[in-house]
């Protein structure tokens, strides 16, 4: 992950008390901790902690705003007015995003019943496409309004049970199969090979 625009020592500490936080919060399924377990787990002292956030409460914030940032920088760096490349672009870069650190954002979306982490990420990514698709005269708002509701609470749907069901499946195969089926449909799916024995019969979850 990455945070805002900090030196680089205030920028890795914050990223290391946040992944920490993320650690524990699943090591621990989502039950409560005591915060000498964060200042353990990150490895700092509590003084340390209290110098860059004021509660925990503002590392999950932190993690939010970062990953959000990330998400939306992500849309706009895709010309959606080229529907198709745009689309595939998008597409594209999400992709690269989430295998960069899939291990983080495994263990975030594992937690996230606590946080209400992915209805966040839905609304706002759903109001940014929405936005950049009314600049664009792409689509009328409420044209804009159920095809990105649709397509984001699907993808977001199956990242959460891929997840819940244990990650059987490599993250590879979860983000083609995504691909395909926003490129061409449930025929385009029905003639993706997973490599597993049972091919897409394979329930995720």
């Amino acid at each position: 992950m990455s945070v805002g625009k900090k030196d680089p020592r205030s920028m890795h500490m914050i990223e290391n008390i946040c992944k920490a936080y993320v650690e524990l919060l699943s090591e621990k399924e989502g039950a409560p901790f005591f915060m000498k377990d964060l200042f353990e787990k990150a490895n700092i002292h509590k003084s340390t902690f209290y110098r860059h956030f004021k509660n925990v409460e503002a590392v999950q914030d932190a993690i939010e705003e970062d990953v959000l940032s990330k998400l939306k920088n992500i849309i706009r760096q895709s010309d959606l007015s080229d529907n198709l490349h745009g689309r595939r672009r998008l597409l594209e870069l999400l992709n690269s995003e989430i295998k960069r650190d899939i291990d983080y954002y495994t263990k975030l979306a594992g937690i996230n019943q606590r946080m209400s982490f992915l209805i966040k990420i839905k609304n706002e990514i759903c109001a940014e496409l929405i936005e950049t698709a009314d600049k664009n005269n792409l689509l009328t708002p409420f044209q804009a309004k159920v095809y990105y509701t649709y397509t984001v609470a699907g993808r977001i749907s199956v990242y959460r049970e891929w997840i819940q069901g244990g990650c059987r499946e490599s993250v590879d195969e979860i983000l083609k199969a995504l691909e395909i089926i926003s490129s061409s449909g449930i025929n385009g799916l029905a003639n993706f090979d997973t490599g597993t024995p049972n091919g897409v019969d394979n329930k995720i979850g």
